[in-house]
């Protein structure tokens, strides 16, 4: 396939553009800079993956871009770019004006790109490019302990900044589904974790202080309870459900399993500092939603097949 990816070099993109071509997909992207990061350049390189263009997604594209993609002809766009930090969004606030900008009316220009494409090629059929969404478990918001195990059809009850603009992302790819303009795949990914992922997140964060050597390790919640999976799995799931996923669904991506933050922190400190002090900082009780993935099973016989001490390992030696 070709595949245009946006956030490409970004947490999950840089993951999800080597996983792409190790299936023999052509792949191209974009991100603001317009050029790898340092650490980047080899292994792109290696996978032989062009240097990203230049394009932030809360303005408009360039007719440079629009050419481009008019040549390369996509047939799957990743859309990844965004604020993907709650923090970043406006966190339990409303929306930041940036947010809205990145999360909603990117994905809508996006979604326009899609729709600009598709065109007839050489006389020939229709080229329709598929658009996957990926949006988050962000949405659920908290659920109830006894009922933690959510379908794609639960409420969404998510009322932090960041879930609310993946929400109306959600919302209006799917009206644009409708009325057949547009072929849409949306994938609520559960939390995911791996290599060169930001360090405000949990297990970056915890690796950033067991490689600094500080005392007590700070874990912001002992007691939480939360749905993870390894980004190279996320990335299948992707890839899957470009290929296979039914037009103007919704998916769940994650493991199923529910695992608490502390056994997570205990196993992974006794892979990188046995027996360290830590401390909470925020203790308590936190029940986040567990993804009932039967539906992604369904239509494109995914399912996660690294585990937790996979993901913590790679984290670890990368750390190295």
């Amino acid at each position: 396939m070709r595949a245009f990816i946006t956030g490409i070099s970004g947490f999950v993109g840089a993951h999800l553009a080597r996983v792409l071509a190790s299936h023999g997909d052509q792949v191209a992207g974009v991100n603001r800079q317009g050029c790898w990061p340092a650490d980047l350049v080899t292994p792109m390189r290696e996978a032989r993956i062009e240097s990203p263009l230049a394009w932030d997604i809360a303005d408009a594209p360039s007719p440079e871009l629009r050419r481009f993609l008019a040549d390369f002809r996509p047939e799957v766009l990743y859309h990844l770019a965004a604020l993907s930090i709650p923090e970043d969004c406006g966190g339990s606030g409303p929306p930041t004006p940036r947010a809205i900008a990145v999360n909603v009316e990117g994905t809508m220009r996006v979604a326009e790109l899609a729709t600009t494409l598709s065109q007839s090629a050489d006389g020939g059929e229709p080229y329709r490019p598929r658009l996957l969404f990926a949006s988050s478990s962000h949405v659920y918001g908290a659920v109830d302990p006894a009922r933690a195990v959510v379908t794609e059809n639960a409420p969404l009850h998510g009322n932090s900044a960041y879930a609310v603009t993946k929400r109306m992302a959600e919302e209006r790819l799917l009206a644009a589904a409708s009325t057949g303009r547009l072929d849409v795949v949306i994938a609520r990914a559960f939390k995911h974790a791996g290599t060169r992922q930001d360090s405000r997140l949990m297990l970056a964060e915890w690796a950033a202080q067991f490689v600094a050597g500080i005392e007590p390790v700070k874990i912001r919640c002992f007691d939480s309870v939360l749905d993870m999976t390894d980004v190279r799995d996320v990335c299948l799931a992707y890839r899957l459900l470009a290929e296979r996923g039914v037009s103007g669904r919704i998916y769940n991506v994650g493991s199923g399993v529910a695992q608490r933050t502390g056994d997570i922190f205990l196993r992974f400190r006794a892979m990188a500092r046995p027996s360290c002090p830590f401390v909470e900082t925020h203790p308590g009780f936190r029940q986040e939603p567990i993804a009932d993935i039967q539906r992604i099973r369904n239509d494109t016989g995914w399912s996660p097949t690294l585990t937790l001490d996979d993901t913590l390992r790679s984290i670890w030696q990368a750390c190295g």
